[in-house]
């Protein structure tokens, strides 16, 4: 809504454009609708090898944050500092992030670490938490969220152990307890971030500067404002200004390169090359902006084929658990990639890394 300065006006144009790009992303799903198969009851199990696994992951993980502690200092509280993080090392980190969805649809194990999955919840989310990656924890918990909704209704439809009602009051209270979690991360971490340092401006300054009313409602939204808002405009300059990519490589898949040998610039960094940013740090143009820069209209055409793929994975999860894992986080991660504009390596590895684990669970 155009009810900030901040990065101007959209326009009309921009506007039109973004209902377009939007209709192509959601026609392909209307053609899917979730496989009607009553099998989620059953029970799944991780094998010895599955487990050693994911041990040796958590280890990992808490041995690479140690490193960026010892590095970089408290990313934590000195929110700036998360940009001094190495790629690699944030990726181990945030790479446990799979694991809480995979042992949700473990059955009681024998395995100690199984005893209480609320500890591993824990210990696998904490680590991306203390490093600063708000946004892919959130993505996380909402995929956890929608996890826990799919397995009950799938149990729901097979074997009536409680009644209806209670189970509609056992849901509803767990979607709001997550929803509040996941609201404060978001509003705690944005203010956060503006505390003890010198590179963010402060809460006030953001609304003296852009706004022209100052109001206690605008404290409660501008976590989510300037986040859409940062999108939205960078979209709307890229199409108003017609600023279209020079390099070689598609900005939209530039950031998986950056993983190869090589000295490969980020998709971000480019961006801000030709629209102009403050700071060292790249922009997010949100999917449209992403596609329409290297693709211009024709860029509908990729959001539909990516739609496609994740109506399929909501087809399929209707009769399998191991789907309801898969689709729980493609959607979260096509959530990501809309508000990004960018692929990064993360897309396809969480699948994977998830993937993998879920070769090791047998019905035993």
């Amino acid at each position: 809504m155009n009810i900030s300065t901040l990065r101007g006006t959209v326009s009309l144009e921009s506007i039109q454009i973004i209902f377009i790009y939007l209709s192509s992303l959601l026609l392909p799903l209307v053609f899917f609708h979730r496989k009607k198969i009553d099998s989620l009851s059953h029970e799944l199990h991780i094998s010895v090898y599955g487990y050693f696994f994911l041990v040796i992951h958590i280890i990992l993980a808490y041995l690479v944050l140690i490193f960026i502690y010892v590095k970089i200092g408290n990313v934590f509280f000195n929110q700036s500092l998360r940009l001094n993080v190495p790629v690699w090392a944030g990726y181990v980190v945030r790479s446990i992030l799979i694991i809480p969805l995979v042992i949700t649809v473990l059955s009681n194990s024998k395995y100690p670490l199984f005893k209480n999955k609320k500890i591993i919840y824990l210990l696998c989310y904490c680590p991306c938490i203390l490093i600063g990656a708000r946004g892919t924890a959130i993505t996380f918990l909402l995929s956890q969220l929608l996890l826990f909704i799919l397995l009950q209704e799938g149990f729901k439809s097979s074997i009536q152990l409680h009644t209806d009602d209670f189970k509609r009051k056992l849901r509803k209270r767990n979607v709001i307890g997550l929803g509040l979690f996941i609201f404060t991360i978001v509003v705690s971490g944005f203010y956060l971030r503006r505390t003890g340092g010198s590179i963010y401006a402060s809460p006030q300054e953001l609304i003296d500067l852009y706004f022209s009313v100052d109001s206690i409602w605008l404290y409660l939204i501008m976590p989510f404002y300037f986040a859409f808002r940062e999108t939205v405009g960078i979209t709307n300059t890229i199409i108003v200004n017609s600023i279209t990519n020079v390099e070689l490589i598609p900005l939209f898949v530039a950031d998986i390169f950056t993983v190869l040998p090589g000295d490969y610039k980020a998709a971000g960094q480019s961006l801000g090359d030709l629209v102009g940013r403050v700071g060292s740090g790249g922009l997010t143009p949100g999917i449209i902006g992403g596609l329409y820069i290297d693709f211009g209209m024709s860029g509908v055409f990729f959001v539909s084929i990516i739609s496609f793929f994740l109506g399929y994975s909501f087809y399929k999860s209707g009769g399998s658990k191991r789907y309801c894992v898969i689709y729980s986080i493609f959607i979260f991660q096509y959530i990501h990639l809309i508000h990004r504009g960018f692929l990064k390596p993360e897309y396809l590895t969480f699948i994977i890394i998830a993937t993998f684990y879920l070769l090791f669970l047998s019905k035993e």
